[in-house]
C-alpha cells in the first residue's frame, strides 16, 4: 500500500511515537551513535550498504539503501537490482568503537564532502551521523573498499536494526535469501599486522594452493617424515588458521551453504571457497602423518610439556573448518546450476549433534541460525514439487490428455456411448458421471441424435469432422511431449516460481513454533526445539546430548541469566559435556566422552529400550499465541526501536513426564579423570592385581565396558581389541604405579599403533565418566559407565524410546536427568525382553 493511502495516525499513535523518540534520545546519550535507521519494508526488503571509495586509512563514509528480495507490487521491474557482496565474519567480543559515517544519500554526502574540502570545516563532520562497529569488522571494511569506485555490502551489525527486535527478527528469517542472491560471500578470516604476519600468512595461502595438486601434497608428506621444518611449520600455520574465531560461529553454515559464489580472505590474501575446502580436505587426509611429525619425548611429561604436544594430538573431530567442510558436502543436494534440490539433514542432528563446535552470541542462535537448511523444518521437505517432479507431472498430464483424447475417437467412431443415458457400455457405475462430463466437452453436443443416423449424410459429416478435430488434437499433443524445449518451455515459466519458493530461495518454517521469535524465553525456544526434535524422530535420544548454551556472560543481562537458571536438567548444557574445548590461544583438547546415543548423523549404536516407542508429555501454561504481531508503521519516517525488554509469557513450565523402568541403583562409583583408571575403577569393572591379565573370561567385562563394546562409528568392536587390552594391562603391572593412565601409554614414542588405536577408542569411551556398579531388589548387579554427576542412590533406568540407559536423580517430587549411561549387558534391549525380570512401569516427572 503506498503511502497516501495509509490512514491517518490516532492521538495514541502520536504519544507512543513521543514516547519512542524519547527513548531513543535517552538510548543516544547512553551510546553516542547518532545515525537512525530509515524504515523500509523489513518483511520484503534488505538494507545494502554503499561505501564510498577512499583509501586504507581515511574515514569510513557510506549510506544505507533499501534493496528488494522479492519483486513487490508497484516497484519497477526493469530497474535492475543493486549487486551487493555478503560479509560473512567473526563479531568478537571487544566494544564498538570504530567510526562509520552515514549519508542519507550521495546528494548529501558530495555536498559536505565539497565543503569540507573547499573550507576545511572539519566541524562539519559533527552534523554527518554515524554508527560505532567492532575492530574486526572495521578491519573488513577497511579491507573491501576500493581507492577507485564504491562498493556495496551487506554486514549484518550494519544493515539491520540491531535495537529493533521486530524487525531484527524478520530479518533473521531472511538471512538465507540475503546469502542467496548476494553476487558473492566475502568469508573475513581477520587481518593481518606487521611484515612477520603478512609473510606467514602469503606462505600458508600457496601452500594451501600448491597442495591441491595431489602430486604436491604427497611430496609434502615425504618431507614431513625427515620432518623438514619449513613444512611442518607450515602444517602449524594451516591448523592456526582452521582454528580462526570464524569458525566458531554457529551463522556460517547458513551463510555459506547459500552462497553461490564464496570466497576466503584474510589481509590481502584471497582464495575461492571451493578451493580452500579441497585443500583442507586434503590436508586431513594426512592427519596421521602430520602427527607422527611432530616426535614426542621418551617420557611421559616431557612429551606432555613438548610444545608440539597440540600437533600431536591433533584430532581432527575437534576442528571446526574441518567439520565445516565435511558437513556443509553433506547438506544439500544440489542441481548442475547449483540450486537447491534437497535439504539432507535434519535438525536435530544439526543443533545437537554436527554442529556443536560452532556458537552464537545469542543462544537462540543456536537454533534459529540453521532453520532455513534443515530438512524437517522448511516448507519445502514437505513433499512439495520439485522441478524434476513437475517436469514429470506436466508429461504425465500431456499423456493423459492424449489417451482421454484417443478414447473419446475410439468411442465416438465405434458408436458405444450415450451421453445422456443412464448406463453406458464401458463405463461403471461409480465413474459414470465423471467421464461423462469430460466426453461431453469434447464431443458435439447432444442434438437430436444425428450420429445415429447412418443414412443421414449431414450426421455422417458430422461425426466425420469431430474424429478429424479429436486426431488433430491427440497428435498436437503427441508432438508437445515429444519437444523437451516446450517442457523446458512450462518449466521455466510455470513452474519454476513455484519451485523457487517451495524448494531452494524462498522456504518458509513449516513448523510455526521454531520461526525466529527473540522476543520468546530461552527455555521456550529450547522445549519447543526438543518437543519437535522427539516427534519427528520418534525418540528420547535428544535428552541424552549435550548441545544447549546458556546465557553469554559478557553480554548477557542480568533477566537473561535469571532466564538461563530455570532451564531444566532435561536440557543439557553445552559446557557440562561437550567432547572438546579450547582453551583461548590454544588448540581444542577432549574434555569429555563423546554421546552414546549415536554418531552426528542420527546413526544409533544401541537399543536399550528395545522398539519401544516414547511416551512423554511437555507440561506447558496456557498462555497467548507467541507469533510476534506487525507493528503499524504509519508515514514515519525513521524505524523505532520496539520495545526492547518486552518478552513474552513462558509456556514451558520445566517439566517433562515420560514413562519406563528402573534397573537398579548406584551402589558405587569412582572418577575417570583424564582418562585415567584408579584401581578401584579396575576392580568395579572386574579386574585386580592378582587377576591374571591372559585370562578371557575375567577380562572380557573389563575391555567392552572400557570401549564400551563398540568399535569406531558404532561397529562391532573387533577381536583384536581384547588382545591389545591384555597387554596394555601388562605394561600398567610393570609400571609399578598405583593407577593406570592410557595417555601416558598413548604419548609414549614406542607405543605401536595398534595401541594406540585402541586407546583412541578408550578416550572416547571413558574421558571425565564414573565406573559404577549397581544393585536391584531381584539381587542383580550391573557395572558400567555413568556421567561425572552420578552418585551413589541414583536410579539407573530405561527410559521408552532412548536407544541408551539413564541415570536420574530422585528429589522430593520430580526427577533430576543426570546424563546417558552404558551398562553392561543391557544396551541392545536384554532389560524389555519378556524373559528379564524387571521393576514394573512408571511414570517420571522430569524437572
Amino acid at each position: 500500500m503506498s503511502t497516501s493511502n495509509t490512514a491517518r495516525p490516532t492521538g495514541a499513535d502520536r504519544a507512543r511515537r513521543t514516547v519512542n523518540l524519547w527513548q531513543r534520545a535517552v538510548d543516544v546519550t547512553r551510546n553516542p551513535t547518532t545515525y537512525s535507521y530509515k524504515n523500509i519494508d523489513y518483511e520484503r526488503q534488505i538494507r545494502v550498504l554503499k561505501i564510498y571509495k577512499g583509501g586504507r586509512d581515511d574515514r569510513l563514509e557510506g549510506c544505507l539503501l533499501p534493496r528488494s528480495l522479492v519483486p513487490t507490487k508497484g516497484t519497477a521491474q526493469d530497474e535492475p537490482p543493486i549487486q551487493y557482496t555478503a560479509l560473512s565474519y567473526y563479531w568478537g567480543t571487544d566494544a564498538a568503537s570504530n567510526k562509520i559515517y552515514l549519508y542519507n544519500d550521495d546528494t548529501a554526502q558530495a555536498t559536505i564532502t565539497s565543503n569540507i574540502k573547499a573550507r576545511g570545516a572539519l566541524d562539519l563532520l559533527k552534523s554527518i551521523s554515524f554508527l560505532y562497529i567492532q575492530n574486526n569488522l572495521n578491519a573488513a571494511l577497511r579491507q573491501l573498499r576500493s581507492e577507485e569506485d564504491e562498493i556495496y555490502v551487506w554486514t549484518d551489525a550494519v544493515c539491520i536494526h540491531q535495537k529493533d527486535v521486530e524487525e531484527k527478527t524478520i530479518q533473521v528469517s531472511l538471512m538465507h535469501e540475503v546469502y542467496a542472491q548476494a553476487e558473492d560471500v566475502c568469508i573475513w578470516f581477520g587481518d593481518t599486522y606487521g611484515e612477520d604476519e603478512i609473510q606467514e600468512n602469503e606462505q600458508t595461502f600457496a601452500y594451501l594452493g600448491s597442495i591441491l595438486d595431489l602430486k604436491a601434497l604427497d611430496d609434502h608428506v615425504e618431507r614431513l617424515k625427515v620432518r623438514e621444518p619449513l613444512d611442518m611449520k607450515l602444517c602449524k600455520n594451516v591448523v592456526k588458521l582452521m582454528e580462526s574465531d570464524w569458525f566458531k560461529r554457529r551463522w556460517i553454515i547458513q551463510e555459506l551453504a547459500l552462497a553461490t559464489n564464496a570466497y576466503v580472505r584474510r589481509g590481502t590474501c584471497i582464495m575461492r571457497w571451493t578451493d580452500f575446502a579441497d585443500s583442507i580436505a586434503f590436508f586431513m587426509t594426512k592427519v596421521q602423518y602430520i602427527r607422527d611429525a611432530y616426535e614426542p619425548g621418551n617420557t611421559y611429561s616431557r612429551s606432555l610439556n613438548s610444545d608440539d604436544n597440540s600437533m600431536r594430538n591433533l584430532e581432527a573431530g575437534a576442528l571446526g573448518a574441518n567439520l565445516l567442510i565435511e558437513v556443509n558436502s553433506n547438506l544439500f543436494r544440489k542441481s548442475k546450476e547449483g540450486q537447491i534440490q534437497q535439504r539432507l539433514l535434519s535438525l536435530e542432528q544439526l543443533v545437537s549433534a554436527l554442529l556443536l563446535p560452532f556458537q552464537a552470541t545469542d543462544p537462540k542462535d543456536t537454533i534459529f541460525a540453521v532453520l532455513q537448511i534443515a530438512k524437517d523444518t522448511t516448507s519445502c521437505s514437505r513433499a512439495l514439487m520439485g522441478r524434476n517432479e513437475g517436469k514429470m507431472i506436466v508429461a504425465a498430464i500431456f499423456q493423459l490428455s492424449v489417451i482421454v483424447a484417443v478414447l473419446a475417437i475410439f468411442m465416438a467412431n465405434f458408436d458405444v456411448i450415450e451421453l445422456d443415458s443412464e448406463s453406458t457400455f464401458f463405463l461403471s457405475h461409480s465413474n459414470r458421471s465423471l467421464l461423462r462430463r469430460i466426453l461431453k466437452s469434447l464431443l458435439p453436443p447432444r442434438g437430436p441424435s444425428p450420429i445415429r443416423d447412418s443414412n443421414n449424410e449431414a450426421s455422417l459429416a458430422l461425426k466425420a469432422l469431430w474424429v478429424l478435430r479429436l486426431s488433430l488434437l491427440s497428435l498436437f499433443i503427441f508432438m508437445v511431449c515429444k519437444f523437451q524445449s516446450v517442457v523446458n518451455f512450462v518449466d521455466r515459466v510455470l513452474l519454476n516460481p513455484v519451485v523457487r519458493r517451495f524448494r531452494g530461495q524462498n522456504p518458509t518454517i513449516s513448523d510455526k513454533r521454531l520461526e525466529p521469535n527473540y522476543q520468546k524465553r530461552l527455555i521456550d525456544v529450547y522445549g519447543d526445539f526438543i518437543e519437535h526434535s522427539v516427534e519427528t524422530s520418534n525418540s528420547l535420544d535428544i535428552l541424552c546430548r549435550h548441545w544447549a548454551p546458556r546465557q553469554n556472560s559478557t553480554v548477557a543481562t542480568e533477566d537473561d541469566i535469571k532466564e538461563a537458571e530455570k532451564i531444566p536438567s532435561w536440557i543439557l548444557d553445552i559446557n557440562d559435556g561437550g567432547a572438546f574445548f579450547r582453551h583461548e590461544g590454544k588448540s581444542a583438547m577432549r574434555a569429555n566422552a563423546d554421546c552414546l546415543v549415536g554418531d552426528s548423523y542420527g546413526r544409533r549404536w544401541y537399543s536399550a529400550s528395545g522398539t519401544l516407542s516414547p511416551v512423554y508429555n511437555f507440561r506447558k501454561r496456557a498462555v497467548a499465541p507467541d507469533r510476534p504481531k506487525k507493528r503499524p508503521r504509519h508515514n514515519v519516517i525513521y524505524a523505532e526501536a520496539s520495545e526492547k525488554g518486552r518478552k513474552l509469557p513462558q509456556r514451558f513450565n520445566g517439566t517433562l513426564d515420560v514413562d519406563g523402568f528402573q534397573l537398579g541403583s548406584i551402589e558405587e562409583t569412582t572418577e575417570i579423570a583424564g582418562g585415567v583408571l584408579s584401581k578401584k575403577a579396575l576392580r568395579i569393572l572386574g579386574w585386580s592385581d592378582q587377576t591374571k591379565p591372559s585370562s578371557e573370561g575375567d577380562i572380557d567385562q573389563l575391555w567392552r565396558t572400557m570401549v564400551a563394546n563398540r568399535g569406531p562409528g558404532g561397529s562391532n568392536p573387533p577381536n583384536w581389541y581384547r588382545r591389545v587390552c591384555i597387554s596394555c594391562l601388562e605394561w600398567f603391572q610393570n609400571q609399578g604405579v598405583a593407577d593406570f593412565s592410557t595417555v601416558e601409554l598413548k604419548r609414549l614414542g614406542d607405543t605401536p599403533r595398534q595401541k594406540v588405536k585402541f586407546l583412541d577408542r578408550v578416550h572416547q569411551v571413558v574421558w571425565n565418566r564414573k565406573c559404577f556398579r549397581t544393585v536391584n531388589k531381584h539381587g542383580k548387579h550391573f557395572v558400567g559407565l555413568a556421567p561425572p554427576g552420578a552418585e551413589a542412590g541414583d536410579l539407573i533406568c530405561i527410559l521408552f524410546g532412548c536407544s541408551v540407559p539413564v541415570v536420574l536423580k530422585r528429589t522430593e517430587k520430580t526427577f533430576k536427568f543426570v546424563g546417558e549411561c552404558y551398562v553392561h549387558g543391557m544396551m541392545d534391549g536384554e532389560a524389555v525382553d519378556p524373559t528379564f525380570k524387571r521393576s514394573k512401569t512408571q511414570t517420571f516427572r522430569l524437572s
